[in-house]
């Protein structure tokens, strides 16, 4: 399990940024972080791993990551995007002061909390987040408004109808995708399995269907994602080690699967890179 650090400006109680996917600070695995999290869905569709529970994430959707909740992003469509808001204890400790908002400063609430939010509302909401990602010259102005909307999602999340969005994980198929986001996973499906408690097919089975992708695509998944942390350091770096470094067998398997997931192969990944596009982060 990995303890995040979350790259939050010094003098702000939080931070608000849009997120796509695959991009190349955006962590793939399993983890938590101290701050109260916060996503509004915007377009697309994709699931979080929250514990043993599958949260599915769809437009006007509302999902809240607690600072004892470890979670993984699954599954996003190639047009996902969703709005990230992060708050420190600090401000939740200042805001978060009435019966209604206590459980804000909750370290675990014991099970996901997630909302369906009308348009009119996740409009507004999306609104407030698409400003504060761009206006934070002003501490004291941003930290009010962060308040603010933290305060806003969780009454709308309050008043909206609860939908059942999410879904038990069998605990086999909660600890493959664990053990699978670790750089020491198990090589071999088998042994994987054998850590997992079931046979190797029941186990490929069951993770397919729950989780919407095979072993291996996920396993595959991780190690792009272990690449792109790699390349993402901006420094002068052999892409066979970087293939090596992530998991992959060869640079002719490093390769083909970098351009099935991103579209494009690592090299002209990099140059595109070098000329100056930009990434949110997760």
């Amino acid at each position: 399990m990995v303890r995040e650090i979350l790259a939050i400006p010094d003098g702000l109680a939080g931070v608000v940024w849009p997120f796509w996917p695959l991009r190349p600070t955006d962590g793939r695995y399993h983890h938590t972080h101290e701050e109260l999290e916060c996503n509004l869905v915007t377009r697309g569709e994709a699931s979080y791993l929250i514990g043993s529970d599958r949260v599915l994430l769809r437009p006007g959707r509302l999902v809240w990551l607690f600072p004892e909740q470890a979670h993984v992003l699954l599954g996003e469509t190639p047009d996902f995007a969703m709005w990230i808001c992060v708050a420190r204890q600090a401000l939740l400790a200042r805001h978060c002061t009435t019966p209604e908002t206590a459980m804000l400063r909750q370290g675990d609430p014991g099970a996901p909390i997630v909302a369906t939010l009308d348009a009119d509302t996740a409009h507004r909401l999306h609104l407030l987040c698409e400003r504060l990602a761009t206006e934070r010259d002003d501490a004291a102005t941003f930290d009010a408004g962060l308040a603010w909307l933290i305060l806003s999602a969780w009454h709308a999340t309050r008043l909206a109808r609860a939908h059942a969005t999410s879904a038990n994980i069998h605990p086999a198929v909660a600890r493959a995708a664990f053990l699978l986001c670790d750089e020491a996973a198990p090589a071999s499906l088998a042994d994987l399995a054998r850590q997992c408690g079931l046979s190797a097919a029941h186990l490929s089975r069951l993770f397919a269907r729950e989780l919407g992708l095979s072993i291996p695509a996920y396993r595959n998944r991780q190690r792009i994602e272990r690449a792109l942390g790699r390349l993402a350091q901006g420094r002068r770096i052999n892409l066979l080690t970087v293939a090596l470094e992530s998991g992959f067998g060869s640079y002719a398997q490093f390769h083909r699967v970098f351009k099935q997931v991103m579209g494009t192969g690592p090299a002209a990944y990099l140059r595109e890179r070098a000329g100056g596009n930009s990434s949110g982060q997760k």
